[in-house]
C-alpha cells in the first residue's frame, strides 16, 4: 500500500485544461489520466496498459466534515491523495507531471534528509482541506516544496481565475 502512494511520484503523464467560453460564466476544468511513463502502449486499445488497469480503480469521492461537503475529488482506490478536485464555489485543481529528474529527492527523503518536502498527491488533499479561496490555494502552491516535479492547474470561480 505504501508503494501505491509513492507511485505517482515516479510515474505520471497527465494533461489538464481550464477554459471559460466567451460570454459564459461556466468554467470547465478537464483532465485525462494518461499514466504510462515507461509502460507498454496497447495498440488495440490506443492507450497505455497501465491506464486501462487504473480505470478499474479510479473513484470520484465526496470529502465531508461534520456533515458539510468540503470538496470533491478523483483518486485511486487505496490512495490517500487526490488526482483532481473541486472545492464548491471556490476553486478546482489538477496536478500534471513536470518531467524532471526527481529520483534524487526520493532517495534523500528515504534517507531522512528532506523531511520538509511534501508528497505531490498528498499535498493536493491538504490544499483542499485547508485552502478556502482561489487566492489561498495559489499561496499554498507558491510555498510548497514537492517530492516530485509538478504543474498545478488551478481554476477559480470568477472570470480570469
Amino acid at each position: 500500500m505504501a508503494f501505491l502512494n509513492i507511485f505517482y511520484e515516479l510515474s505520471r503523464f497527465c494533461t489538464s485544461i481550464v477554459a471559460q467560453p466567451p460570454g459564459n460564466r461556466d468554467m470547465y476544468h478537464a483532465r485525462n489520466l494518461d499514466f504510462g511513463q515507461f509502460f507498454v502502449w496497447n495498440i488495440a486499445a490506443q492507450s497505455w496498459d497501465l491506464t486501462e488497469s487504473l480505470k478499474k480503480v479510479t473513484m470520484n469521492l465526496n470529502f465531508v466534515r461534520n456533515g458539510t461537503l468540503l470538496f470533491k475529488g478523483t483518486t485511486l482506490a487505496g490512495h490517500v491523495g487526490i488526482l483532481t478536485g473541486m472545492k464548491p464555489n471556490a476553486f478546482s485543481l489538477s496536478m500534471n507531471a513536470k518531467v524532471e529528474p526527481d529520483i534524487g529527492n526520493i532517495i534523500q527523503w528515504l534517507n531522512g534528509n528532506r523531511s520538509n518536502i511534501e508528497f505531490a498527491m498528498y499535498f493536493d488533499r491538504k490544499l483542499f482541506e485547508e485552502a478556502n479561496t482561489f487566492q489561498e490555494a495559489q499561496q499554498f502552491i507558491y510555498n510548497v516544496q514537492l517530492l516530485s516535479g509538478a504543474y498545478f492547474i488551478l481554476g477559480g470561480n470568477k472570470p480570469g481565475n
